[in-house]
């Protein structure tokens, strides 16, 4: 069961989903909206956006290699986000490290804002996980 109702609903009709990964920004943010938009009328049933790091770790060399041409300043820029929202409306899940999304309380503001709808945080814990989860509950994100 999921506390984000947009979620619920979407799993339940259409339980094979499509999920595509973009990075935020990349390769400049006027591309970007391009292809999520075309990625969702191509049949993209779920937008996993990569969030920009300085320091993507887990990630293979083609991705560490758009993280370092992405500007950084839209992490923190709402109306990037809201953009996006703006221009898809399938479920939005924002894949980034801990330490990127907890600057400044960035994936508070953006849950807080309905901007996103569910995080991918491969860089924690369970007992972390859990308590994430808590928090975001009574923002409806995942």
């Amino acid at each position: 069961m999921f506390v984000n109702q947009k979620m619920q609903d979407f799993i339940t009709f259409h339980p094979h989903a499509m999920v595509g990964y973009l990075l935020a920004g990349y390769p400049d943010q006027e591309a970007f909206f391009r292809m999520a938009k075309k990625s969702v009328e191509s049949g993209l049933s779920i937008l996993e956006i990569g969030f920009p790091s300085n320091d993507p770790r887990a990630d293979g060399e083609v991705i560490r290699k758009a993280h370092a041409c992405v500007d950084k300043s839209i992490c923190s820029d709402l109306s990037f986000w809201k953009k996006l929202r703006d221009t898809v409306e399938v479920p939005i899940w924002i894949m980034g490290y801990k330490k990127d999304l907890y600057v400044d309380n960035i994936y508070l503001n953006l849950a807080k804002s309905g901007l996103v709808d569910a995080f991918v945080i491969p860089d924690m814990g369970t007992e972390e996980l859990f308590s994430l989860g808590e928090q975001l509950r009574e923002y409806h994100t995942e």
